[in-house]
Order: structure tokens, then C-alpha cells, then sequence
């Protein structure tokens, strides 16, 4: 029980679609066992809050001094990197050209975007692909993500060969959260 809830919070963690989680202690079967209870409104509510907060404080701001920077069509700060309800654009041009030159971080985080499917239509082929140029060049955050998607079968057929691979292609470099699916992974 507990190999599969680590498992499962490693792949929500790795893949970033966990918004919030809370631990919580429940009883099966005579053992006490930890488990992460998601609340995606509790956080789109903070999210949300927060987000309110920032704009009054940049309409203070705004109003204290004046603007000099020209606004775009959306809205926001020609040159600020974000949209108008202030999340941050993902400029794919440029991160595609960065990611064809070799840059690694360039390469993980076009996976991501393909494997999130907002900015891009969503491919996990392409995903695995990107990550795959990546880890192959020893960046550890593309290895583990390599490792997950073997692990689970996302995007790639399942093999704990391949994930164990990867997983300790990055562990090799320190890198934490590929030991600790090592370890989960070894117990399987």
C-alpha cells in the first residue's frame, strides 16, 4: 500500500500536475499508513487570492508613477514575459530553437510543454523524444522523467528495465528524487 502511494506522489510530482497536497493517516488494516489527499480548489482559491493581491499592489504602483512601457495586444508588459492574468507565456519559437541547439534545459522543459498540451498540442511522443535528447546529454531532471514514464508506461511501453536505467542514470549525478524511485522501484 504504501509502495503505491510513494509511487503515485513521485508521478504527480514528476509530472506536475499535482496543485496541493495535504498527508493524512488512515488505518487498513491494522497499519497506519500515510497517504496525500489533493485539493485543487483549496489551491485555485489561494491561487487566486494571491493573484488578486499582486494586482492591486501593481495598480498602486501604476498609479504612483507613470508607465513607460508599451502594452501589447493581451494586455500585459511588452517585455515582461507574461499574459494578462499574469501567468507566464512560453515563448515555443524560441524554446524550440534553444532546445535544437543542444541547451538540455531547453529540451526538458519543450517535453513538458508537449506533455502538458497548453502551448502546444499535446504529444507525448515528442515529449519523450525531447527528454530523450536530453538525458542522453546527462541532465538528470529529462533522466528522471524518462524513468517515470517507463515506470508507469506513459507515453512508452511499461519496462522497470528502462525506468531503473534512467533512474539511476540521474542517481549517479545525486539527484534525489531519482534514488528515492530507485529505492521504490527496487522493492517492486
Amino acid at each position: 500500500m504504501r509502495l503505491l502511494i510513494l509511487s503515485i506522489s513521485i508521478l504527480l510530482i514528476a509530472l506536475g500536475s499535482c496543485h496541493s497536497a495535504k498527508k493524512a493517516t488512515t488505518e487498513s488494516e491494522g497499519v497506519s499508513v500515510e497517504k496525500l489527499e489533493f485539493n485543487n480548489s483549496e489551491a485555485a482559491e489561494k491561487d487566486a487570492a494571491s493573484k488578486k493581491k499582486a494586482k492591486q499592489k501593481n495598480k498602486r504602483k501604476r498609479t504612483a508613477r507613470p508607465q513607460n512601457k508599451k502594452k501589447n495586444q493581451g494586455g500585459s508588459s511588452a517585455d515582461d514575459g507574461k499574459s494578462s492574468d499574469g501567468t507566464v507565456k512560453v515563448n515555443i519559437e524560441e524554446l524550440q530553437k534553444k532546445a535544437e541547439n543542444g541547451d538540455t534545459i531547453a529540451q526538458t522543459q519543450l517535453g513538458i510543454e508537449y506533455m502538458k498540451g497548453e502551448a502546444v498540442k499535446k504529444d507525448m511522443e515528442k515529449a519523450i523524444e525531447w527528454w530523450t535528447k536530453a538525458a542522453e546529454q546527462g541532465y538528470t531532471e529529462a533522466q528522471y522523467k524518462l524513468g517515470v514514464c517507463h515506470q508507469f508506461g506513459y507515453g512508452v511501453r511499461r519496462s522497470n528495465e528502462r525506468a531503473r536505467h534512467w533512474y539511476e542514470q540521474a542517481a549517479k549525478q545525486h539527484y534525489a528524487p531519482a534514488e528515492s524511485a530507485l529505492k521504490t522501484l527496487e522493492e517492486e
